[in-house]
């Protein structure tokens, strides 16, 4: 006789596995959570650095970054071009002078505040936008070889610079005293907007809500503080300073110009304290000339422009410690145009 057992089965138990799920969901919430409040807030400061780092169309120092490309762009028809800071602002009717040309042959490019790093990333950008020129023309003084790291040179050359050729900006990074203080800059420029300008927002903040910063131990006054004599802002000691870094700036800057021109003219200004008669104020002008005409030396294309004259040394020719009075104005204008290239043949299209 068989006996049939009729007992309920017994289901395997799950045991501890669902809390430890539980659990499991518990945690990847959390964790999403947290997530979704960081990106969250990281939008939120993204937001408000772009809303600070556009206020006033984020003030002179970044308007300034679009204007001569602009201006290049603005003159289909040149064939000649000028680069560099304000202290090449005379250049260019200089050369329509020397040259015999139209002004509309040459366009004027040189920004305010540009030095060689920040000419190398303009002259990049302009290749990349696919202009080319016979001629392109850059001058250097002495005291952008003892120029320190400021965030709006950074900027300038970030938004500048064509990302594909930030290869360059490294090579001149690495010739500086502090090369991951540049590399930072460059990073930091390309997340935000208010790094770069930040010692304008700081100033023009402080102005607007507070007022005119006191001319005595006070913080601020009711009305702007008498005008004190303008110290020298471009004063170097050349022979004494660290130009290891300029001089890779001025090299990249002149190697960017010989890929948008074919020939380039690199014009080493006077400053008002080389200008002088005095053995140091000698020693360090035959520096400057001995330095660059050894850079030019190993670039072919590239013609040395010496306007340390005899003319033009003297200090009562400029209105502060690089920038050309009226008079001096007029006499470097004659002396650059006597100096100019040999005008190169039409470039074939």
């Amino acid at each position: 006789m068989s006996v049939t057992d009729t007992s309920p089965a017994v289901e395997p138990s799950s045991g501890p596995a669902e809390p430890v799920r539980a659990a499991t969901v518990r945690r990847w919430g959390v964790r999403a959570r947290v997530l979704a409040s960081l990106l969250v807030t990281l939008a939120a400061f993204g937001w408000l650095d772009r809303w600070i780092g556009r206020w006033e169309d984020g003030g002179p120092y970044r308007q300034e970054i679009p204007r001569p490309v602009a201006a290049v762009m603005q003159a289909p028809n040149a064939q000649h071009i000028v680069l560099g800071c304000s202290t090449s602002n005379w250049f260019a009717p200089a050369l329509a002078a020397g040259w015999g040309l139209p002004q509309s042959e040459v366009v004027d490019a040189h920004m305010s505040d540009c030095l060689q790093a920040c000419t190398l990333a303009e002259a990049r950008r302009l290749q990349s936008l696919g202009r080319h020129f016979q001629t392109a023309t850059f001058g250097v003084n002495t005291f952008e070889y003892c120029e320190e790291y400021r965030e709006r040179r950074s900027m300038q050359e970030v938004e500048l610079l064509p990302l594909g050729d930030s290869l360059d900006l490294a090579r001149v990074y690495v010739h500086s005293t502090d090369p991951l203080r540049y590399a930072g800059g460059w990073l930091m420029n390309h997340v935000s907007l208010v790094y770069g300008n930040t010692m304008w927002l700081q100033r023009h903040a402080r102005k607007n809500w507070f007022g005119n910063e006191g001319g005595s131990n006070d913080w601020f006054a009711r009305e702007p503080a008498p005008r004190r004599p303008r110290s020298n802002l471009f004063g170097c000691d050349y022979p004494g300073a660290d130009r290891d870094f300029g001089l890779a700036a001025t090299r990249g800057a002149l190697r960017a110009m010989l890929a948008l021109a074919d020939r380039v003219q690199l014009v080493l200004l006077p400053d008002q304290d080389y200008a002088a008669d005095s053995d140091s104020a000698r020693a360090g002008r035959a520096l400057f000339v001995a330095e660059h005409r050894a850079l030019v030396a190993k670039l072919r294309r590239v013609q040395l422009i010496d306007l340390l004259d005899p003319s033009l040394l003297d200090p009562e020719l400029f209105r502060d410690g690089a920038h050309f009075n009226g008079r001096g104005v007029k006499l470097a204008r004659s002396v650059l145009s006597r100096s100019l290239i040999e005008l190169p043949q039409a470039s074939q299209p």
